[in-house]
């Protein structure tokens, strides 16, 4: 459901709707930095407002959209470093590689979770999803598997 408020956009207090939002695509960036590493990064929507009565030069609405940012590294081995169980790895190091350090999200960040996320992103793009118009019917699959 809409939710409207008051925000604070170039330097004027306007009205703002919060709109719901789904993920149309899902898509990751990649670069390949000079050293081998590939840094890999995807913007994730939070929030999405529609400023009420604020327009652009053609006309169309004008929407500010919250993200954050997911962020993943993969270097070569020669620039790895061997970790045990017992190694500390400061927060500053882990910044680097997240977009916070909210240690809730470190799931996140292993292997595991991220090979997970490249086999997922493999599928998306090979087109191997669905789509459920309703809960109902997404469960009814889930019974027929």
């Amino acid at each position: 459901m809409a939710e409207r408020r008051t925000i604070v956009w170039a330097n004027r207090e306007v009205q703002a709707t919060s709109l719901n939002f789904r993920a149309v695509e899902d898509r990751w960036y990649e670069y390949e930095v000079e050293d081998g590493t590939r840094l890999r990064i995807k913007p994730v929507a939070t929030e999405v407002l529609r400023l009420d009565g604020e327009y652009d030069a053609d006309g169309n609405p004008l929407y500010l959209l919250k993200t954050g940012n997911v962020m993943s590294v993969l270097s070569p081995e020669a620039l790895r470093r061997t970790l045990t169980l017992s190694a500390y790895v400061p927060r500053s190091t882990q910044a680097t590689t997240t977009s916070n350090s909210d240690s809730s999200q470190e799931w996140f960040w292993t292997e595991s979770w991220q090979r997970g996320e490249r086999a997922a992103d493999e599928d998306i793009a090979a087109g191997r999803v669905q789509h459920f118009d309703d809960l109902k019917s997404f469960l009814a699959e889930l019974e027929d598997n």
